[in-house]
């Protein structure tokens, strides 16, 4: 069908409120008519089309008139007569120029090697990206996408980037399998290696990253938790025993049988190091006991028997009793 009808009524030819978030909208089965002007809005580029081919651009926010602006136009850099009633189909396609920021998220876990675990820790990542449609790169724009989607937008892109995104993440978080717990101290580094590997993905529809952020890395809840203990040993100078006694200490404030077999054991073996600490040095030993709640002995006075823990075998002693029910070992020997 010819596009352009001197009998038919003229139109307004607008992209008056873009949905956010949408790149481009192309007038699908609409003619500019004798008569009809095309107006450019702020942030916005129009492009005409003639079958498939970009024919010019109107850069330029402001009213065009079809009489007057774009036959003679388009006549001039074509080189080819346009009119009224030749037949020549010719369509407009409205451009997004902003930037736009679009929030990704991994579909599923990624496992990164970790020492002593087989299958890997399995992590997640998230953040955002900006991308803006490449003005220097229209006619790939239309040769890839817009010559057969009548709009298109970030979450389409975010779609078609996710895998690229998922790939990456992996090639570069599996050099930081040593260090998987102090990931989010790297998002900037990992962020930078990322960007330009995710352009070039996208510079295949025309369309630029111009900035691409990791915000940060999960881990199931299980996971998190060995992870923030191992930290905390870390930060004990990974001296075990100092771990113990915090751990203890823990499981006292919050109630012995809340705590569980896991909270015992733990138990016994800090009560095991204090007891050894007590006889290597007696003096440190009383100030454990006295922090227990043991008390200390009176100057001149023999030390109370019971309570506290045995300095052989760390269990803890019944109060009154003269001997560990557990070792037999001699309360006070």
């Amino acid at each position: 069908m010819p596009l352009f009808k001197s009998k038919q009524f003229s139109s307004v030819i607008e992209w008056a409120d873009p949905e956010p978030g949408v790149l481009f909208h192309r007038y699908d089965n609409v003619e500019l008519k004798k008569g009809s002007v095309c107006i450019v809005r702020p942030g916005q580029d129009v492009i005409i089309l003639n079958s498939g081919e970009v024919m010019g651009v109107f850069s330029k926010d402001g009213r065009y008139n079809v009489e007057s602006d774009i036959i003679p136009f388009l006549s001039t850099i074509a080189g080819v007569k346009f009119g009224f009633d030749t037949g020549r189909r010719v369509e407009a396609l409205f451009v997004n120029t902003k930037d736009v920021l679009q929030n990704w998220g991994t579909r599923s876990p990624i496992n990164i090697e970790f020492p002593g675990l087989p299958g890997g820790i399995p992590v997640r990542a998230n953040g955002n990206f900006v991308c803006a449609v490449d003005q220097d790169s229209y006619q790939v724009l239309v040769e890839n996408i817009a010559g057969v989607q009548t709009e298109f937008s970030v979450e389409d892109l975010r779609e078609r980037l996710l895998g690229t995104i998922e790939q990456s993440l992996m090639a570069h978080l599996s050099q930081e399998a040593g260090t998987v717990r102090n990931l989010q101290a790297k998002v900037g580094e990992i962020s930078g290696a990322i960007l330009p590997e995710v352009d070039a993905e996208t510079k295949k529809y025309g369309i630029r990253i111009k900035d691409f952020k990791v915000m940060s890395f999960s881990y199931p809840e299980g996971v998190q938790e060995k992870l923030e203990q191992a930290a905390g040993i870390g930060l004990l100078g990974n001296n075990v025993a100092a771990y113990q006694q915090v751990a203890l200490a823990d499981g006292l404030r919050e109630g012995g049988g809340a705590a569980g077999m896991a909270g015992m054991f733990v138990g016994a073996q800090a009560g095991m190091q204090m007891g050894n600490n007590f006889v290597a040095n007696p003096g440190q030993g009383q100030m454990q006991g006295m922090a227990m709640g043991q008390a200390a002995p009176q100057q001149g006075g023999a030390a109370p028997t019971g309570g506290g823990f045995c300095v052989k075998c760390g269990t803890a002693l019944p109060v009154g009793a003269a001997f560990c029910p557990s070792c037999g070992n001699k309360v006070g020997g």
